[in-house]
């Protein structure tokens, strides 16, 4: 059981199914206690978590799944996870914007645009990803990347070796000083993923906090 999951979406993603509300309520009844908002290219959930969850015993990080171009790491996509974001900073609302206008920023742009409204990066899913890993983490290090998803349903959603992935990220983290996140990337009913098996522990946690205070 992982009470802390940083990689959740709600029906503000368009393939989310369950609202900010319904998405806490099922973590209250698990009984996760932290969890990151993460929709796709917005930050339209965050508002009405942290409205409904005031009074509650569980905390919400504000975050972001940003989709950024990477045709010149051969594969279709990567994905960066804005955590303890400053969702009303307006650096980050004109980087959505863009996607929004059908421009997908890069890594780099990606990055600085997080680390302006004071978050932390994280490289989302690295196991999904073609082409060349070393160098889209390389170029993520580069760019200032802090952290990398390590805990997370490669076999449940993909059909692909979690203990084999989770491992080699795991070491990469370590060889390359990178924080470690983690979490179930839910979506709701139709996408199977067991909620609240994904995720970080507490001293890992506390990391990613530490590193915010940075």
């Amino acid at each position: 059981m992982k009470i802390i999951d940083l990689h959740i979406h709600t029906n503000y993603s368009a393939d989310g199914e369950l609202s900010p509300k319904e998405i806490i309520e099922l973590a209250e009844k698990i009984g996760i206690k932290i969890i990151a908002i993460t929709d796709h290219n917005n930050i339209e959930g965050i508002e009405e978590a942290l409205e409904y969850a005031k009074g509650k015993d569980i905390t919400i990080i504000p975050g972001t799944e940003i989709s950024c171009e990477a045709s010149e790491f051969n594969t279709p996509y990567i994905d960066i996870i804005g955590l303890f974001i400053d969702y009303k900073n307006k650096i980050l609302n004109d980087l959505l914007e863009e996607i929004k206008n059908g421009t997908k920023p890069n890594i780099r742009k990606t990055i600085q645009a997080i680390k302006n409204v004071g978050g932390i990066a994280i490289l989302a899913h690295p196991g999904l990803y073609f082409g060349d890993i070393q160098k889209i983490i390389d170029s993520f290090i580069e760019a200032g990347g802090d952290s990398i998803e390590i805990s997370y349903p490669y076999n449940e959603l993909y059909n692909l070796n979690q203990e084999l992935l989770i491992k080699k990220f795991g070491d990469i983290a370590k060889e390359k000083n990178l924080l470690v996140s983690g979490g179930s990337d839910f979506h709701g009913g139709k996408r199977k993923v067991s909620f609240g098996q994904y995720g970080l522990s507490k001293e890992e946690f506390e990391k990613l906090k530490n590193k915010k205070k940075d």
